[in-house]
């Protein structure tokens, strides 16, 4: 049965991956490609079929001037610019056609990373000392929640379909790889750029401060950092994506078991051949393969596969995780923990890449109710608001934990002993102080992210996300 289903899902994908080149597939898909493209590289939710995508169509068909990308963009979010929109009116004009399980998808991993920090982190003073540590390393068994928190791989799964939809969106509208590159690092630098100003300026001074530990600097300048390796990863594969996106129209699966392949070799290498420092190379080739699997579910590819083979990714990518990690070469965490000999985070290894292939194969299983889900008002309005400011919710929920820390620790409201009844009781207290200072923070740095959004809805759209 597990053979049969692997042979009809290959087989339905194609050896081509997309079946036909892109210029074979038709006006609709186009201009809804196009229509997705511009949301994905702009931020912007697009609209209804107004007289903006009315225009891409005509464009698309050669009854309307090509004109500069940006006027097709802003057409299509109903015939208006995308500047000053408030989060309802975002959540109102979404197409019925947009996929919202992607967004679903991209906002959940994002929330269940930063739940899974603030869960795991702790900050405590001992010994008249400061101290950063995690609950990983000192509460027994706690190491198996990473299994369900450790949701990078959906992260880049969800990324690898927004670039394929916006490069080949824009691809038809005439732009390059330089409008592509440009408008991702657009939306993914500006709010790291105010991140790292503000931090840069505001620590040498609070490092100055009477009174504050020795220990202060060390403990605060990784956890404020921290999140920038995720960024360094993802702008690789954004810059990768101007070759993989033709390549994977042109051979599809074969190209997708080459990459899957990189991995392996990379840790054979590393682990039998005793080269350590290969390992690096897989923050490249893990990554890009979970991302290549991105490819398959925008192209429709994993639309056209019977659900029996999302049962055989979820649960054979489970039982080779589980494999993998009772082999003595890797650690059962699926983070880096003190008590590992290495991480499988530092560089990314095979259980990473299983870890991604049983998640993919579990969301797809998930995506027709939670699509039902997504489309009522409710649900849908609260992952665009969660989505319209997802990168300043993910560089600063580290600063929000720091923060909280501080105010709470030295009144030694949270002591608890790590792991007892009271420590537990206590987390969602915990969750909550860091939630409200987070809160405070989007709705403070968020403009950089969302400008479109309208300032004076800016507080009651945070208002219903803190409530939500």
């Amino acid at each position: 049965m597990a053979a049969g289903a692997l042979v009809s899902g290959l087989s339905s994908l194609g050896f081509t991956g997309l079946r036909e080149r892109p210029e074979s597939l038709g006006t609709p898909f186009m201009v809804d490609a196009a229509i997705n493209g511009a949301g994905y590289l702009t931020g912007v939710v697009p609209g209804k079929c107004h007289r903006g995508d009315a225009y891409l169509r005509d464009w698309w068909t050669g009854l309307a001037p090509r004109t500069n990308i940006r006027v097709a963009m802003e057409l299509s979010v109903g015939g208006v610019a995308p500047s000053r929109r408030r989060l309802s009116e975002l959540a109102a004009l979404s197409p019925s056609h947009r996929d919202r399980y992607v967004d679903f998808l991209r906002g959940l991993s994002i929330l269940f990373v930063v739940l899974g920090h603030w869960l795991g982190s702790v900050i405590e003073w001992r010994d008249g000392r400061l101290i950063g540590t995690s609950a990983l390393d000192v509460v027994p068994g706690l190491w198996i929640i990473t299994w369900l928190f450790q949701v990078m791989p959906i992260f880049f799964f969800v990324g690898g379909f927004a670039n394929l939809v916006t490069y080949a969106g824009l691809q038809r509208l005439g732009e390059g790889a330089g409008t592509f590159l440009r408008g991702r690092a657009n939306r993914l630098l500006r709010p790291v750029a105010i991140f790292l100003v503000f931090w840069g300026i505001v620590t040498p001074f609070a490092l100055r401060i009477p009174g504050l530990p020795e220990e202060a600097s060390s403990l605060a300048v990784p956890v404020l950092l921290g999140p920038l390796w995720f960024l360094i990863a993802y702008m690789a594969l954004v810059a990768t994506s101007v070759i993989t996106v033709p390549l994977h129209s042109r051979y599809g699966v074969r190209l997708l078991l080459v990459l899957g392949l990189l991995p392996v070799a990379v840790d054979l290498v590393r682990f039998v051949g005793h080269v350590p420092g290969i390992g690096w190379a897989n923050f490249l080739f893990v990554w890009l393969f979970i991302h290549q699997l991105g490819f398959f579910y925008a192209d429709g590819s994993f639309g056209r596969v019977p659900r029996r083979f999302f049962w055989l990714m979820t649960v054979g990518g489970f039982v080779v995780m589980v494999a993998l990690t009772q082999l003595r070469v890797y650690p059962a965490s699926m983070v880096g923990c003190c008590g590992d000999r290495i991480s499988n985070m530092a560089p990314p290894t095979l259980p990473i890449m299983a870890l991604g292939v049983w998640q993919v194969g579990l969301t797809m299983l998930l995506r027709p109710a939670v699509s039902r889900w997504l489309a009522k008002p409710g649900p849908w309005k609260a992952v665009v608001a969660v989505n319209g400011s997802i990168m300043t919710l993910y560089l600063w929920h580290l600063s929000a934990l720091v923060v909280a820390g501080a105010i709470l620790v030295p009144l030694g409201f949270l002591e608890a002993r790590m792991g007892s009844a009271l420590w537990w009781s206590l987390r969602p207290v915990w969750i909550a102080a860091m939630t409200t200072v987070l809160v405070g923070l989007v709705f403070l740095w968020g403009r950089f992210e969302r400008p479109d959004l309208d300032p004076a809805e800016r507080y009651w759209n945070l208002a219903e996300f803190y409530a939500l």
